[in-house]
């Protein structure tokens, strides 16, 4: 499920990257994996924290604005 999670959302910054001229351009992220809530239940989850940009190949940082209400609804769906 993360992989498949981390896989979209670094596709979507990678389009907005290519829409700005970027060919190939990478983000960054990482996550933690929260296994308990705070009554010790099992609650396996994510919290993912993404670079708002992409870099280029020559390691020059394009910042990208957050997605959208609609895009995120989008990007939901597509995990």
């Amino acid at each position: 499920v993360h992989a498949v999670a981390a896989r979209v959302f670094e596709g979507w910054y990678r389009k907005r990257g290519r829409e700005l001229g970027i060919a190939d351009g990478r983000t960054g992220s990482i996550t933690a994996v929260q296994r308990f809530g705070s009554d010790l239940a099992l609650n396996i989850h994510f919290h993912m924290l993404f670079v708002d940009g992409v870099y280029s190949g020559l390691g020059a940082f394009t910042p990208i604005a957050a997605p959208t209400c609609s895009e995120l609804e989008t990007l939901c769906t597509t995990i």
